[in-house]
């Protein structure tokens, strides 16, 4: 007797389907609804430099936060202080 199963050749092979679902993008903070800086000393507010960020450079942002810990400070950064030089010039 044959061990070997025959196989139906009008039954359809199954196959598995993956389907995949576009994630949607987070919503945006309460810091988006910052519409105008708010000053001290002539310098713009953080939150509204942070508003003003793409959802790329908010991400940068956070890794920076995880990474540097305590030492971290936005004010000493690169960009908060290209955006104040150029607030300044407005």
């Amino acid at each position: 007797m044959d061990t070997k199963t025959s196989t139906n050749p009008s039954l359809p092979k199954k196959r598995k389907v993956i389907i995949r679902r576009k994630v949607k993008p987070k919503k945006e903070t309460s810091m988006e609804l910052v519409s105008e800086p708010v000053e001290t000393n002539g310098i713009p507010n953080i939150e509204h430099y942070i508003s003003t960020m793409n959802i790329h450079e908010k991400r940068a942002l956070d890794i920076a936060k995880e990474s540097l810990g305590s030492s971290f400070d936005i004010e000493d950064s690169i960009g908060y202080k290209d955006y104040v030089v150029g607030y300044k010039k407005e």
